[in-house]
C-alpha cells in the first residue's frame, strides 16, 4: 500500500518501506499509488473527495480563462500532480500551476509575435529591395522616381516593426556628451577579480582571486577626465602651478582628491540631467581586464605594456615627468585608453585589505566604511608591476597628487 496519510506525507522518511527519503518521492509509494489509481481509476486517498472538488474547480476556471479544455488540462496538469502525491493543498497547488501556464502561454505568444514581425519586415524589406531593382532597370526618369518612392513605405514600415521586435532596441557602443566627453559602452559579464598568489607581483589585498558578475552595462570614459573637461564643468584648474605637470585641455585633470571628482560628478550629473559616477573598483578591473585573464590586458609580460601604458621605464626615466596626453598609447579590448598607466584613477569604494574575502558575487559595491579610498591603475611614476589589472591603491579622500584622477562611469537611462 502507498503511504497516504496526509500528516506523515512530507516526513524525513517514508514509514512504510522503511526507506530513507520523503514519501513524496519513493518510488515504491508512487508505483503503488499509481498502480491503484490505474485499476480502480479514482484518486488516490490522499484527497478527499471535498479536496478534489475544490483543486477540480480551481484549476477548471484557470483551465477556462485559458481556453484549455477540461480534458487536456486533467491529463497534463492536474492528473500528474495527483498521481505523484504532490499535492497536499489542492487549491494553492491549482492556482501555483494556473499562473505556470500563464506564463508559459505568454512566452509563447511572445515568440509567436517575434517570428511573425521578423517575417514581415523581411518581407517589406525584400519588396523595397525589388522596387528599387525595378526603378533601376526602367529608363524613364518619372517612372523610376515613382518607383523610388513606392520603395521607401515598406522600407520605413520595416523599420518600424523592427523597433517592436522584443530585445531589438540595443544601446550604442559609444557616445558623446555636452563637453565633448566620449564614453564607451561596456557590457554586462563576469570575470575574475584579483590575482592569483603565483602571479608575480601579486600582493595580499589581491586575494583571494574569485568570480564577479556585472549584471549590467555601463559606459566608461575612453580616457582619464581631462583638463580641459574638468575646467568646463568646474571652471577651475588645480594643477595650475604644481609640480611635474603638463598644462593643456587633452592633458589628464590631476590634483584632484576623491572628494573634488566626486563633486564633479555631481555636477555634471546636474547639467545633463544623466547619473555619472565613480566606478566602483570590479567595474573598473572588469573594464580594465577587457575580458582577458592576464596580468594586463595586453598579456603576462611587461615587453607589450609600453605600448599600452606611460610609466617610469617610458616616462619618468627618460625625463618627461608629468602625465602625458591621453589616448596616445594603444586601446584595450573593450576600447579603453590608458587603463593601466598614465595616472591613477579614483574609485567610488572604501578600501579594506580583506574585502575580497567577504564580497558578494553581483556587483560588489565595496566595503560601507573605511579610512581610505580605491584608486586603481597605474602613474607614469611607478614601475609596470604597478599597472597591473589586479592592482590596488589607498589613499585618504582629500589626497592630491601630480599622477593621481579619474575617469568617469554613465548609467544608461532606466538604470
Amino acid at each position: 500500500m502507498a503511504c497516504h496519510d496526509p500528516e506523515r506525507l512530507f516526513s524525513l522518511e517514508c514509514t512504510a518501506h522503511h526507506c530513507p527519503v520523503p514519501e513524496f518521492v519513493c518510488p515504491d509509494c508512487l508505483q503503488n499509488d499509481y498502480d491503484s489509481r490505474k485499476k480502480s481509476k479514482v484518486p488516490p486517498a490522499l484527497l478527499a473527495p471535498a479536496e478534489i472538488d475544490e483543486a477540480s474547480q480551481s484549476a477548471g476556471e484557470f483551465s477556462e480563462a485559458l481556453g484549455i479544455s477540461p480534458k487536456l488540462w486533467e491529463r497534463w496538469f492536474a492528473d500528474p500532480l495527483i498521481r505523484c502525491n504532490a499535492i497536499r493543498s489542492p487549491a494553492r497547488y491549482g492556482a501555483m500551476f494556473g499562473i505556470a501556464a500563464v506564463v508559459v502561454f505568454a512566452l509563447g505568444w511572445i515568440l509567436v509575435i517575434t517570428i511573425v514581425l521578423w517575417l514581415l519586415i523581411l518581407s517589406f524589406v525584400a519588396y523595397a529591395i525589388y522596387l528599387g531593382y525595378l526603378a533601376y532597370t526602367v529608363e524613364s526618369p518619372d517612372r523610376r522616381r515613382s518607383l523610388i518612392m513606392k520603395a521607401v513605405m515598406p522600407f520605413c514600415i520595416a523599420v518600424f516593426l523592427w523597433c517592436l521586435v522584443p530585445g531589438s532596441k540595443s544601446l550604442p557602443e559609444e557616445i558623446t556628451n555636452s563637453i565633448g566627453m566620449k564614453l564607451k559602452l561596456i557590457p554586462a559579464g563576469g570575470f575574475l577579480m584579483g590575482s592569483r598568489d603565483k602571479e608575480a607581483a601579486h600582493q595580499t589585498d589581491e586575494g583571494p582571486q574569485h568570480k564577479v558578475l556585472i549584471t549590467k552595462p555601463f559606459y566608461m570614459g575612453v580616457t582619464e577626465v581631462t583638463q580641459g573637461q574638468w575646467f568646463s564643468v568646474m571652471g577651475t584648474k588645480p594643477w595650475s602651478g604644481k609640480e611635474d605637470v603638463a598644462e593643456g585641455d587633452d592633458y589628464p585633470a590631476v590634483y584632484v582628491s576623491w572628494e573634488d571628482a566626486v563633486a564633479y560628478c555631481k555636477k555634471l550629473s546636474t547639467t545633463e540631467n544623466n547619473l555619472y559616477r565613480l566606478p566602483t573598483e570590479a567595474e573598473w578591473e572588469y573594464a580594465c581586464r577587457g575580458e582577458t585573464t592576464t596580468a594586463y590586458s595586453s598579456g603576462s609580460s611587461t615587453e607589450p605594456v609600453k605600448d599600452y601604458v606611460w610609466f617610469h621605464e617610458n616616462a619618468l626615466d627618460i625625463g618627461e615627468k608629468y602625465a602625458h596626453l591621453v589616448g596616445t598609447k594603444k586601446a584595450n579590448p573593450f576600447g579603453l585608453h590608458d587603463m593601466h598607466g598614465n595616472v591613477f584613477e579614483w574609485c567610488s569604494d572604501w578600501y579594506v585589505s580583506d574585502y575580497y574575502g567577504s564580497s558578494p558575487a553581483s556587483d560588489p559595491p565595496g566595503a560601507t566604511t573605511g579610512s581610505f579610498r580605491v584608486y586603481r591603475s597605474g602613474s607614469w611614476f611607478y614601475p609596470a608591476s604597478d599597472s597591473r589589472s589586479a592592482n590596488r591603491g589607498r589613499d585618504v579622500p582629500s589626497s592630491r597628487y601630480y599622477d593621481l584622477g579619474f575617469r568617469l562611469v554613465l548609467s544608461p537611462s532606466g538604470q
